[in-house]
């Protein structure tokens, strides 16, 4: 093997092995939270701020409760969902400033992987994204609900 078909193959590992462990690590940014996790977070947020006054609310407060909760949760599940595409879009943005580090072959391969991480990553945002809109308006409606009405046991 020659020393140039030699660094070049070093290079394209070194190049895609720091993208394959960015991949690895998807979806565990430190400044964003998974959207699937956002419902019990605002249902944990109402409840700790509730107060004893859940279980004695009328119901007609109860939904207004519950309705201003459902709203909070499909914002705070929009905004970690945002998070992720962003993270995702700036990760992609120092991927590719380190591929133009590389020979003209190997840039073209590390622009690409990275590319698919990034459409990847935001794929799975949205998914997660969607799964915990529908838990927001079904399960956490429900709980919350309950809590309100029935008073939550402590």
């Amino acid at each position: 093997m020659s020393s140039f078909i030699a660094s070049r193959f070093v290079s394209i590992c070194a190049a895609l092995g720091v993208l394959l462990f960015a991949s690895a690590a998807r979806a565990q940014f430190a400044e964003c939270v998974q959207p699937t996790a956002v419902p019990d977070a605002v249902f944990d947020t109402i409840v700790d701020q509730a107060g004893f006054e859940f279980g004695s609310i009328s119901a007609k407060a109860c939904k207004s409760i519950v309705n201003k909760g459902v709203s909070a949760c499909r914002t705070q599940v929009k905004l970690q969902e945002k998070c992720f595409r962003k993270a995702y879009d700036t990760n992609y943005q120092i991927s590719v400033k380190e591929c133009h580090q590389l020979a003209k072959q190997d840039r073209k391969d590390c622009k690409s992987a990275a590319k698919s991480i990034r459409k990847e990553g935001k794929a799975d945002a949205d998914d997660s994204k969607d799964f915990a809109l529908d838990v927001c308006k079904d399960d956490f409606k429900s709980a919350l609900d309950s809590a309100c009405q029935n008073g939550i046991s402590m």
